[in-house]
């Protein structure tokens, strides 16, 4: 699929329009996604998890590996794929804009332990295993992911350059 057939999803704040879309294509040219051929790991699904009567552990500080994010507690994103959440999002045209969602600023960021992030991340460990996005950080997930499944459908393989320390609680 190209990039100029993606459809965005209807959003509750206001209608899309060209010069949001350029940005959000800038954005994904800019970590290597061929805009004329989306690759297929963009649409990886970002799962919502259901946290209605679950129970979480006290938080405490983790390494994350964006491989193990799987999705998260949020219904505008969740549910969804990780290219569909990426369109979602209402703060891109602002953090793309300023520079804020380089690679170098990004790994620079999620890659300090919690006490020196603000906001920091703030996921949920569900007893699957998997982690999912719980209070803070859905949108630097998200940017997060899309680089690293940038990365994976250009190289074909994984790579370990993709953590980050986050709050974590424990589903119980």
């Amino acid at each position: 699929m190209k990039w100029s057939e993606v459809t965005c999803p209807d959003r509750n704040y206001g209608e899309y329009n060209d010069k949001e879309m350029i940005v959000r294509g800038w954005f994904l040219d800019s970590i290597g996604v061929d805009l004329d051929c989306i690759p297929d790991e963009l649409f990886e699904p970002c799962e919502l998890l259901n946290i209605n009567g679950i129970s979480l552990s006290k938080p405490y500080e983790a390494k994350v590996d964006i491989r193990d994010i799987a999705g998260t507690k949020h219904e505008i994103y969740g549910g969804k794929t990780w290219i569909d959440a990426f369109c979602r999002e209402h703060k891109v045209l602002m953090h793309v804009r300023a520079g804020h969602v380089t690679r170098g600023k990004y790994f620079y960021m999620l890659k300090k332990h919690i006490e020196d992030q603000r906001p920091w991340v703030s996921l949920i460990k569900a007893k699957n295993g998997s982690y999912y996005v719980y209070k803070n950080g859905n949108h630097r997930i998200t940017f997060y992911k899309l680089m690293y499944l940038a990365d994976l459908a250009s190289y074909g393989h994984g790579t370990n350059k993709y953590w980050l320390y986050a709050e974590v609680c424990d589903e119980l």
